[in-house]
């Protein structure tokens, strides 16, 4: 399969649109034309037109999307069951929808952490600063503001170098991963993040129609934390062996208890897919205040930091004052 050249902010555009010509009854070759024509992307009018080829030569539309790399994994298999059962509108337009829905939150974690970064940022770069205009010292503004900053940005490079590092190979992906899950708040921020992925991902292929161990797998892989698409994915080992998905979700210890709750609920009644999906909701809303409480902190942290430093400048200044009175 070739590597995916649709960037997240092009999905839902490109989804949307494929779903409206696709169901207005324009045929397959004439709608991927208008697509490839209208692009402005030069990589998906190269993939469109080679789609485009493919499809004429009798290749079937979904084989030809992932050849492309206009398809992930998953999209592919959900995709054929579309494709073989007539919904592939509605697939498309659930493809929209969903990745319209990620930007919208991915939008919402950016928006929420970056005033506290920047505050957190200026309650270092503030004393520095200080001592510059107030002293008129540039050898101390060096030694206090860019020194620190160049030691703290290559610190930060280098972890993030190791973080890409050790996500790579595969022989260390599933135990960092495992160790990031136990950071306090952050790793709890990144196992709902990849349980709300599952769950968005296992309603689309399961209201398509596909075998729900299938479901497992393909929902499984759509997780980023290898840690978790390991364990989840390894669950269908307990299927196999007459257990229900409830319990076989009760194997991974990271799973949040309501994901038990609900697909209990659903498995009972027969609406797993309605069920699954207000557990992502909810997962949802949990993930955002807990994004909001981790703001907050980092806001709070910001402000004791400039307080400190205003309060020490405050100390020093008086001692100063009454050290002079001493001398006299």
């Amino acid at each position: 399969m070739a590597k995916n050249i649709l960037s997240p902010s092009e999905a839902p555009v490109f989804f949307r649109k494929l779903a409206l010509l696709y169901s207005s009854g324009i045929p397959v070759i004439e709608g991927l034309k208008q697509l490839r024509d209208f692009s402005e992307s030069k990589d998906i009018r190269v993939a469109l037109n080679k789609v485009r080829i493919r499809v004429q030569k009798g290749d079937f539309f979904t084989d030809a999307m992932t050849a492309e790399g206009m398809l992930t994994g998953f999209q592919s298999g959900v995709m054929r069951i579309g494709e073989e059962s007539g919904n592939l509108d509605r697939v498309l337009s659930a493809f929209a929808d969903e990745a319209e829905r990620e930007i919208a939150f991915r939008r919402g974690i950016v928006s929420r952490a970056i005033y506290p970064l920047l505050l957190l940022t200026a309650s270092f770069l503030f004393p520095p600063v200080y001592y510059f205009i107030v002293y008129r010292d540039f050898g101390a503004y060096f030694l206090r503001a860019f020194l620190p900053l160049i030691i703290a940005l290559s610190t930060v490079f280098v972890l993030f170098r190791l973080h890409k590092f050790f996500r790579r190979k595969a022989a260390f992906c599933v135990d960092y991963d495992g160790l990031l899950l136990r950071i306090p708040l952050t790793g709890s921020i990144i196992n709902t993040v990849d349980w709300v992925r599952f769950c968005r991902s296992f309603v689309l292929g399961y209201g398509a129609g596909m075998d729900i161990k299938e479901v497992i797998k393909l929902s499984g892989n759509t997780m980023k934390n290898c840690f978790l698409k390991n364990e989840v994915t390894g669950i269908v080992a307990y299927i196999d062996k007459g257990n229900s998905l409830a319990a076989s979700i009760s194997k991974v210890r990271q799973a949040p208890g309501i994901m038990f709750e609900m697909l209990s609920t659903g498995e009972v009644s027969g609406s797993l897919d309605s069920t699954l999906r207000k557990a992502a909701d909810i997962l949802e809303d949990q993930t955002n205040y807990k994004i909001k409480l981790l703001t907050e902190i980092f806001f709070v942290l910001s402000f004791l930091l400039v307080a400190g430093f205003i309060g020490y400048q405050y100390i020093e200044t008086f001692m100063s004052y009454f050290h002079h009175i001493s001398d006299f």
